[in-house]
């Protein structure tokens, strides 16, 4: 991800962002347009917060403490990092379509594709359970992986995200994941 903000920062990704931008907008239509303004939500606080509240909840009541509290600090420090990522970099956000109000943030990384990655990702693995079936599992695994990519698709679809910000987003939950896993490794021995 170092290497993808230094891009954006010396302005090297403009041209990519700007092209892949146009070409997403033009495959616009009102129906598109409405499907993608609902998916979208899907990976902003007003439904992760409420919903990462009730996963914690569930896997407390299912005697599962220790993935309960993995699950929440995981989500409120990656929330926490890309906040100090949006800071660190001050990328202005691109004008946005549709009559999309600009968000008041910064827009590297999108915080829509790294929490929701996070969340989406997470929530997989407290549903997959052992006992199940390879097939099983991978549909779990890819439904996670599907609804992430459709909101990414969908903050620069909006307009609200340049193509690098997604991908920045995906990257760091990429690596803020592997981070959990590892911790999480490391206190089960």
């Amino acid at each position: 991800m170092a290497a993808l903000a230094l891009l954006v920062t010396s302005g090297a990704s403009a041209g990519f962002d700007l092209q892949v931008r146009g070409a997403i907008h033009s495959w616009s239509t009102p129906w598109l347009t409405a499907a993608i303004s609902a998916a979208t939500h899907l990976g902003g606080g007003e439904v992760l917060w409420p919903s990462g509240l009730v996963v914690a909840l569930w896997l407390v009541n299912a005697g599962r403490r220790r993935e309960a509290a993995r699950f929440g600090i995981a989500l409120v420090a990656a929330n926490l990092v890309d906040e100090a990522l949006k800071w660190g970099i001050h990328r202005a956000r691109p004008l946005p379509w549709f009559g999309v109000a600009a968000p008041s943030s910064y827009s590297f990384p999108s915080g829509h594709a790294f929490l929701s990655c996070v969340f989406y990702l997470l929530l997989a693995a407290a549903l997959i359970r052992p006992g199940w079936s390879p097939w099983k599992k991978a549909a779990v695994a890819a439904a996670a992986v599907c609804l992430t990519l459709l909101i990414g698709f969908s903050r620069v679809y909006l307009g609200v995200h340049y193509p690098t910000d997604v991908l920045a987003g995906y990257l760091a939950a990429t690596a803020w994941l592997a981070g959990v896993s590892l911790v999480s490794l490391r206190r089960a021995q």
